[in-house]
């Protein structure tokens, strides 16, 4: 386009037409509104019109907080040139992933399957039927460096569909199948312990012994794979797989991943060291990195662990806590048109807001200098531009400097809220807005964690906040779940996800409030997931629900990626509610989920962490650890909660019986056996069960550790 075209362009965008993306709920649909491509949002529409002119169908999945999904649309989809070709030769279609991660997974699957590797964005061109017969990720608009582009691509494309479609309809095809028969699996393996043995082997081999993390660049925070080694320490003693976990929430935590001024963890770092991150934050990260530093803290008691994971939620609630309660997706990468320009430092900013004790700290545990340290994807280095990252521990900083760690920690938090007050006149990241539940059930399940393991009512509240609002504004009159909710607008999608990831935050929470009705509502929706997303003939659960309209193929996923998958978590809680209701059944459908995708497993144990979790669970033993309220010792009850909740003790759930009736009788509708438990002379007793045997009931904190292999006294010292 002439630079004379494209000013018009640029002067008349604000008042062109809107295309059809101008009515969605999604806050990044809502972004291509003013594209001159002719979007359409997933759907109908789009599909007869592709049908009717006999057009391919040209999809572009991304996400508000995706980087090169910006490029991609700055470059080309802001093209008139380019917006013209892809008019011309497809019917335009476009999908927030976080909103329909259904379509992304399924054609996610396609790109990889085709050899297209993965990420975002995600392009598709495929039939008026959906199926897919090319796909990449970004492409640039002009061809370059053995790239095509998309100026290049699309008469390409056009040719292909116009002379030989009959083998664009067939690659289609055979994609379809391919795609049906991964969901269909294979005949079940027998899992025994072995497998977590298998699966600890190949994370040693993956492990990055210098920094921590699984791999090479670009590294990824990894939360259920720690949480799996977390578990295995436990079970075996093994200490290799401890200190995998230590090496790698520390490494993270002193990198260019972590916000060290107003905290939190960006998406994932395009270096070894952990040092330069892609920048978006997602509410999922924070989320499960809260929760793993958590359980960290518990095991070690090392105070760094738990310093990050408070910083964390501190983070989440002042930054991405919505006014009704429940909280958004994400920041953006970009402010201000540059990536991560919100969090880079010049020298001489730090040098004009602090004072020189405050200067000489900063200088003595970040890496900041004039040249700057900030490269730009591992080649170009911006001029001046610092990261903050750190190369000197707090601990070791302050003896190097020859002060307390007290006054350490006084300097450098008031040269960090000087840094942050001067930030917060930049131009912040965009937040997409969107309210996602099994994202939100994530955060409520990190932050009712918090609130047990500290005792934190502020924290609790929070969750409890966030729960209602799902509760009250996300399950309809018929008790159907949906997936999204935008400023009033809720989705008409549900999926698994969804229902196994809020079973489980309803799970934590009633550990945390020991109210019923958190219980109740865990065990109505476990029984939903099951008539909704249950696959009878093979084992394990569909990531929609029958009949979706325009799917392709009904997926079963098993994969643990960036976030865990619905299988493993729907494995994982159902084991939790089976031991607390006695509900042989829910433990059946997490053998008959976790055995479906055996084969898998035993191929690349890596890539099933949260899974893995759930067979150690499986393979047990559970613990049951019934708390029956007496009122004329109530100190004696709120000093074994404690203690239980303190401890890092996976393996096990509890109840608590109120003395009061109505919550013992709500209680008791769930579980019989509570009406038959009894107290020992007139004091707090807890009844200790593992799967079908109990133990003699007890008054006795010492007695009760001892039962579930957790044996302290009360200094914390183990015997």
């Amino acid at each position: 386009m002439m630079n004379a075209e494209k000013k018009a362009y640029m002067m008349e965008k604000n008042q062109q037409k809107l295309n059809r993306l101008a009515g969605s709920s999604s806050p990044y649909l809502r972004r291509h509104a003013t594209n001159p491509v002719d979007w359409y949002p997933w759907g109908d529409e789009a599909f007869e019109r592709a049908r009717m002119e006999n057009k391919p169908i040209f999809l572009s999945i991304g996400y508000s907080a995706c980087h090169w999904c910006h490029v991609m649309e700055k470059e080309s989809f802001e093209d008139i040139e380019i917006a013209q070709l892809m008019n011309d030769s497809f019917v335009c279609v476009k999908v927030d992933r976080e909103e329909r991660p259904d379509i992304d997974n399924i054609y996610m699957s396609a790109c990889q399957l085709m050899g297209g590797g993965g990420g975002w964005p995600l392009t598709i061109v495929m039939t008026p039927d959906l199926k897919p017969f090319f796909a990449a990720t970004y492409i640039p608009k002009e061809s370059a460096y053995g790239r095509i582009g998309l100026k290049d691509l699309i008469p390409a494309l056009n040719r292909v569909w116009e002379t030989e479609r009959n083998r664009a309809e067939e690659v289609g095809d055979m994609l379809v199948d391919m795609l049906k028969t991964v969901s269909r699996g294979v005949p079940p393996l027998d899992l025994s312990e072995n497998v977590l043995h298998e699966a600890y082997e190949s994370f040693q081999i993956s492990f990055d012994d210098e920094y921590g993390g699984f791999g090479t660049a670009p590294k990824f925070p990894t939360p259920h794979k720690l949480m799996f080694l977390m578990r295995y320490y436990v079970r075996t003693g093994e200490k290799e797989a401890l200190e995998m976990v230590r090496k790698t929430l520390k490494n993270m935590r002193y990198g260019g991943l972590y916000d060290h001024l107003g905290f939190g963890f960006h998406r994932y770092s395009t270096d070894r060291k952990w040092r330069i991150p892609h920048f978006e934050k997602m509410l999922y990260d924070q989320a499960l990195l809260a929760l793993t530093y958590l359980e960290a803290f518990q095991i070690t008691g090392e105070k760094e662990f738990e310093r990050t994971a408070k910083e964390i939620l501190d983070y989440v609630v002042r930054e991405l806590r919505s006014p009704d309660g429940a909280f958004f997706s994400s920041e953006d990468a970009d402010s201000n048109g540059i990536e991560g320009g919100f969090y880079l430092w010049r020298l001489e900013e730090i040098e004009r807001i602090l004072g020189e004790e405050e200067l000489t700290i900063l200088k003595r545990i970040f890496d900041i200098s004039n040249e700057g340290n900030f490269t730009l994807h591992d080649s170009e280095m911006i001029a001046g531009a610092n990261i903050l990252y750190m190369i000197e521990p707090f601990d070791r900083a302050a003896i190097s400097l020859n002060i307390t760690p007290e006054e350490f920690n006084r300097i450098f938090e008031s040269a960090r809220q000087r840094l942050l007050e001067e930030r917060s006149k930049r131009v912040r990241p965009k937040k997409d807005e969107k309210i996602l539940a099994d994202w939100n059930a994530l955060m409520i399940v990190a932050l009712a964690r918090a609130a047990s393991i500290f005792g934190d009512e502020t924290m609790g509240s929070v969750a409890k906040e966030a729960a209602e609002f799902i509760i009250k504004r996300m399950i309809d009159g018929d008790g159907r779940l949906h997936h999204s909710y935008v400023k009033g607008l809720l989705s008409d999608v549900c999926f698994l996800d969804d229902y196994a990831f809020f079973t489980w935050a309803l799970v934590e929470l009633y550990e945390l409030t020991f109210e019923p009705r958190f219980l109740r509502l865990a065990n109505n929706l476990a029984r939903e997931m099951k008539n909704l997303f249950w696959d009878e003939e093979n084992g394990g659960f569909f990531t929609t629900i029958a009949h979706a309209p325009n799917i392709i193929v009904r997926q079963k996923e098993g994969y643990d990626g960036s976030i865990p998958s619905g299988n493993s978590v729907a494995s994982f809680v159902l084991l939790k509610l089976a031991q607390l209701l006695d509900n042989d059944e829910y433990a059946e459908l997490a053998r008959r989920t976790i055995s479906a995708f055996s084969s898998q497993i035993m191929t690349a144990p890596d890539g099933f962490s949260m899974m893995l979790s759930a067979l150690e669970l499986l393979l047990g033993p559970r613990f049951r650890v019934m708390i029956i309220e007496s009122e004329k010792d109530a100190s004696q009850s709120e000093r074994i909660i404690t203690m239980l909740k303190k401890e890092f003790l996976p393996n096990v759930d509890i109840l608590y019986c109120y003395s009061r009736t109505p919550l013992r009788d709500e209680l008791a509708e769930m579980i019989p056996a509570v009406r038959d438990a009894i107290l020992l002379g007139n004091k707090t007793t807890v009844h200790v069960c593992s799967e079908k045997s109990c133990f003699a009931p007890t008054t006795d904190l010492i007695a009760v550790l001892d039962l579930v292999g957790k044996r302290k006294d009360v200094t914390g010292i183990e015997k």
